[in-house]
């Protein structure tokens, strides 16, 4: 499940299915992209936003990922203009199964400081939900450029078992040149996933009710063999009452 949230109007996003490798993502909605020089935001590894989370590593969990923006992004192919990337979230080794990936956003590659590179900052809300992750599994983001229709990883960050427990909500670096200061915001929210119980009691009942059936069934039966015996005593005292002082003779 992805959803997209994007801010005024700088560009529209758009699919790329062909361009996005293997692998299948949530349906996406989207307006619009939002430009804003250098992106300003904090960085903590707090969980502001997130429900209390069980701290059970052993359990499984389902992680939503909200992701808010890139900054310092160096673009496909280092060109400055108009520069559209894709980012993809996955569970590591398991990129084909369940992963989150955004529609691909338009925007602008420019040179933000002086004989600096360009760049894209970019401001958009991106949300989904990774399901069934466990201890010891890692999150991968792979952040695609694409210049003249073909796509190129352009930044790669990964976040770790202990950020994933921890619900980590703030810049995450993007792996790209030596010198990149390049960052994904982002959010991450945990959900422990309550184990399915109600067969398991359905299992544990059909004993019991087979016990009580059985009860039931011999009551039932020794109610019925009483309820017989007193009719026919009735029955033969009325009959009895009836005949009683009264003489019956029969001629040939």
């Amino acid at each position: 499940k992805t959803s997209v949230q994007v801010t005024e109007p700088l560009a529209t996003p758009r699919q790329q299915p062909s361009l996005l490798g293997g692998g299948t993502s949530g349906p996406a909605s989207a307006t619009a992209a939002k430009a804003e020089g250098p992106f300003k935001g904090s960085s903590s590894s707090s969980s502001g936003g997130c429900a209390q989370a069980n701290g059970s590593p052993v359990a499984k969990h389902n992680i939503q990922v909200t992701m808010t923006g890139v900054r310092g992004l160096r673009p496909a192919g280092g060109v400055a203009g108009r520069s559209d990337i894709q980012v993809e979230v996955s569970i590591e080794g398991r990129p084909d199964v369940d992963k989150i990936s955004t529609p691909v956003l338009s925007g602008i590659a420019a040179k933000f400081v002086a004989n600096a590179p360009p760049s894209i900052s970019m401001a958009f809300m991106v949300d989904g939900e990774l399901k069934g992750w466990s201890s010891g599994e890692k999150i991968d983001l792979v952040v695609r450029g694409y210049i003249k229709g073909k796509a190129e990883i352009i930044g790669r960050a990964v976040l770790s078992e202990k950020e994933i427990m921890e619900q980590f909500q703030g810049e995450l670096p993007l792996r790209q040149t030596a010198d990149s200061k390049a960052i994904l915001k982002l959010k991450v929210c945990r959900e422990e996933i309550v184990p399915e119980r109600v067969p398991e009691v359905v299992d544990a009942l059909i004993p019991a009710t087979d016990d009580v059936g059985e009860v039931a069934s011999e009551q039932i039966a020794t109610e019925a063999a009483r309820v017989e015996e007193e009719a026919d005593v009735t029955i033969k005292d009325s009959a009895e009452g009836l005949l009683g002082g009264t003489h019956v003779s029969v001629k040939e």
